[in-house]
């Protein structure tokens, strides 16, 4: 086998350096990177179902229905747990909104020129993501002074949020809009608190260890045997 390796192609190993090459330096961007790479999807996640409402008050029908569609595996989107845009209110309740619901499908009420067009995620998702970002930038500023949440003070900051959804959810009351942002943004920045320092600390380490596969400790290529020798058994 040994022997079969050494006999591969100029081109083939000049093609495989390249591939291994190009798969070091994305795998160095993201080591190095994360946090705004992190950062930027957050952004991306939280802003795209605001502007869901913003393309049907335009009449780009087909992109805001495409944006309701995307995200409504991920979110019930039901219209009176939701923030609304271009309407009469910012929320609506069960019953200012029952002359429009669809009993089978409450969530497929998008809204119209009087009610406005809800966003395509609920309150409490956009007050989650939303602190995500914030949670994010924040981290950004405090790198490497912030340490990392404890578990215990985790699981207080985020049971406020499991007792608001599960008695919502058992429909032994309906909460409020400010219930829901206030916890969402309790869970979001409590978790970006305990995973953070945590995925920054790890980084780190990869990024600062002088050990590159398929490298000898004097920075010259290894060769096929000595590859095979550094392969886990």
């Amino acid at each position: 086998m040994i022997d079969e390796l050494e006999n591969i192609s100029p081109r083939r190993k000049a093609f495989d350096r390249a591939v291994v090459g190009a798969v070091d330096a994305a795998v160095r961007f993201v080591v190095v990177h994360w946090l705004l790479l992190v950062n930027t999807v957050s952004l991306g996640y939280t802003v795209l179902p605001v502007l869901a409402p913003l393309f049907m008050y335009w009449h780009i029908d087909w992109l805001g229905r495409l944006v309701y569609a995307i995200y409504r595996p991920a979110c019930h989107q039901l219209p009176y747990r939701s923030f609304f845009l271009f309407g009469e209110k910012w929320v609506y309740t069960t019953r200012d909104l029952q002359a429009y619901l669809n009993p089978a499908d409450p969530a497929s009420l998008l809204g119209n020129t009087q009610l406005g067009f809800k966003m395509a995620f609920c309150e409490r998702d956009f007050a989650i993501y939303g602190s995500f970002f914030l949670g994010g930038m924040i981290f950004a500023v405090l790198r490497g002074r912030l340490k990392p949440l404890p578990w215990l003070v985790y699981a207080v900051l985020i049971m406020p949020m499991a007792v608001d959804g599960f008695t919502q959810l058992l429909l032994l009351r309906e909460s409020t809009w400010e219930l829901r942002v206030i916890t969402g943004m309790l869970f979001g920045f409590a978790t970006v608190w305990l995973i953070y320092p945590y995925l920054d600390r790890e980084l780190r380490k990869s990024r600062d260890s002088s050990y590159v596969p398929g490298r000898r400790s004097d920075g010259q290529e290894a060769s096929a045997a000595e590859r095979i020798s550094e392969e886990p058994r």
